[in-house]
């Protein structure tokens, strides 16, 4: 009998060890004449020149901004290149190469890690050894049909910085009127713009700077990866298919929650005081469309500049408009409504609450050490300085107080791309690396809101902006600020296109306002929403998770539902039709948050 089970453990060990001996094996660097690859197990994550992989700068910069819009000028003063390797080091579950970057007489020493995760999950990471150092630039090798995403990026240089997707993007007549303000944007500026991106070969990769950075796959036969920093790290995972991958990354980069059971009805986006928005809930239920929740952004007040309808960034009731908001909020959700709000992390200036930030010491700060205040289009605003745990508090107060304690059951949460790259922060940290934080620390502090409150699982807010992850703490995404027509780039196949997207970079919630939001109403540019419009995108929107409208920046001249008979029989008629499909919808957010896969 002890003969046997010895035996027993002596075949299991055999059996084991290989397996566990595999497991903790690092990568392998696998030299060839022109290429190396670095693989798993055999499995090649990446392949790259010795002679080209590594490149890096010393720049001189210019940032212009305005607006939630940057524009980068690199003068490049010093270019290291022709890397040669000094050594290959294993040890445990890492590897590692040293060796030196050479411009001229000069020299910098670098060294390159990789470590195995798992057996399909390689992490990497680039360190140049210089104080100037600015830009760092890694590339490896593509198949030449490789194709990147759900399209083909091949041709391109894609940024990921954060900041306001523009006006037009390309779209004309729009974004040439735009652009002579510097606010038309392209096909690649984004609120939410995330470094992953998955191939047709069973790999994904993702860049874990929040410094900006850019992927390049303009170059034939390359992927270029390019940080604004001294280092570069990322993360490769090997899988069979795209949704192994998703699976995968999102394990790493958290996975949006399900959507409470009210979200799946009608969104009625109204304003201009209780009167009015009673009057139109009435009549939209009336017309059998099974509104589920009201949107109030006007909860602060109105204000009217020169580029449409804006609002008082007061973050406290307008008492002539909402006399009694928590009354107000009662009433609804005793008809099943639940009511919605709306906040961002400016403050007005001239306002009372400016005034107690700048007291206490809460605000983002300008190079000379002031409150940094920012033009708005009409006003100007100071920014609340998340890195500030105190500030954060204080803010989550005021969340508190004036929306969950009055009976908001969730809210958009606005912005988050305005945070200057030359501006001062309460941790010390540098705020270009901050700068693409910034969304990500925005949505955690409303997320931690919805958590500190008694029904935390029954409430909602919406972000348009974000970063490497935004959805491990954002419950629900909106495609931002789309203009009312049916451009390519801006309009409302745009919003078709950032849902697919987003959806492949782990933003599993996502919807768009029916009808748009960009008006204009210009001498030389005049654009509003037409009925036409509104049908087609209502079409579009019944079919997405969230149905929600938005009467636009220039609400009096944009078409609204609620002015026409028939429009409204037509909205109640795709209402009940988005309605009916909420078993499939929850079926399928379930899943998303589960799997991480888009919905």
């Amino acid at each position: 009998m002890t003969i046997l089970l010895h035996l027993h453990l002596l075949l299991l060990f055999i059996v084991l060890f290989p397996l566990a001996t595999s497991a903790q094996s690092p990568p392998e660097i696998v030299r060839g004449e022109e290429s190396w690859r670095i693989t798993i197990d055999d499995k090649t994550a990446l392949t790259f020149s010795p002679n080209a992989f590594l490149t890096a700068h010393i720049e001189k910069e210019k940032v212009k901004s305005g607006f939630g819009s940057y524009t980068f000028k690199q003068n490049v003063k010093t270019r290291y290149k022709n890397p040669s390797v000094d050594s290959i080091v294993h040890v445990g579950k890492e590897t590692k190469m040293y060796g030196q970057l050479h411009h001229k007489q000069k020299k910098v020493h670098f060294d390159l890690t990789l470590v195995r995760e798992n057996n399909s999950k390689l992490r990497f990471a680039c360190y140049v050894d210089h104080p100037q150092i600015n830009r760092v630039i890694f590339r490896f090798q593509r198949r030449m049909d490789e194709q990147y995403s759900h399209v083909n990026l091949t041709g391109h240089r894609v940024p990921a910085l954060v900041e306001e997707q523009g006006i037009g993007r390309g779209d004309q007549s729009t974004s040439f009127w735009t652009g002579i303000v510097g606010a038309a944007g392209d096909a690649f500026t984004s609120y939410a713009p995330i470094p992953f991106f998955l191939t047709t070969e069973g790999r994904a990769v993702f860049l874990e700077n929040t410094r900006p950075s850019v992927c390049d796959f303009s170059q034939e036969g390359q992927v270029v990866l390019e940080v604004q920093h001294n280092s570069l790290k990322g993360l490769v995972w090997l899988k069979d298919d795209p949704l192994a991958l998703l699976r995968s990354y999102t394990v790493h980069a958290g996975r949006m929650r399900s959507l409470p059971d009210w979200a799946y009805g009608t969104w009625l986006g109204v304003q201009g005081g209780a009167k009015r928005v009673r009057s139109i809930v009435d009549s939209t239920l009336a017309s059998g469309n099974p509104v589920k929740a009201v949107w109030i952004q006007d909860w602060t007040g109105n204000r009217d500049v020169a580029v449409g309808n804006r609002l008082w960034w007061n973050w406290q009731p307008d008492t002539n408009a909402y006399p009694d908001l928590e009354r107000f909020c009662k009433r609804m959700n005793e008809r099943g409504v639940h009511v919605l709000g709306y906040i961002n992390a400016f403050i007005a200036e001239g306002t009372k609450r400016a005034q107690e930030a700048i007291d206490k010491g809460y605000l983002v700060l300008n190079p000379k050490g002031e409150p940094y205040l920012l033009k708005q289009g009409g006003f100007k605003a100071y920014t609340v300085d998340l890195t500030n745990p105190d500030a954060r508090k204080w803010y989550k107060g005021i969340i508190k107080r004036q929306m969950v304690d009055k009976g908001f059951s969730g809210w958009m949460a606005d912005f988050g791309e305005w945070l200057p790259m030359d501006a001062q922060l309460a941790s010390g940290i540098s705020a270009k690396e901050y700068h693409n934080r910034f969304p990500v620390e925005w949505a955690r502090l409303n997320r931690e809101v919805l958590e500190e409150a008694e029904q935390s699982e029954d409430m909602v807010f919406f972000t348009r902006s974000g970063f490497s992850h935004s959805p491990k703490h954002s419950t629900l995404f909106w495609a931002g600020d789309q203009t009312v027509d049916y451009g390519r780039h801006d309009g409302m196949p745009s919003a078709v296109a950032a849902m697919l997207s987003s959806g492949m970079s782990g933003i599993t919630l996502n919807h768009s306002d029916i009808g748009g939001y960009t008006s204009i109403k210009a001498l030389l540019l005049n654009k509003t929403r037409d009925r036409d419009l509104f049908y087609r995108w209502a079409e579009m929107n019944a079919f997405t998770p969230v149905f929600r409208t938005h009467e636009g920046l220039h609400p009096e001249a944009n078409f609204q539902y609620y002015n026409d008979s028939s429009a409204q029989q037509f909205f109640a008629r795709l209402g009940r039709i988005h309605h009916r499909l909420k078993d499939f919808f929850q079926e399928l957010t379930e899943e998303a948050s589960q799997k991480g896969w888009p919905v």
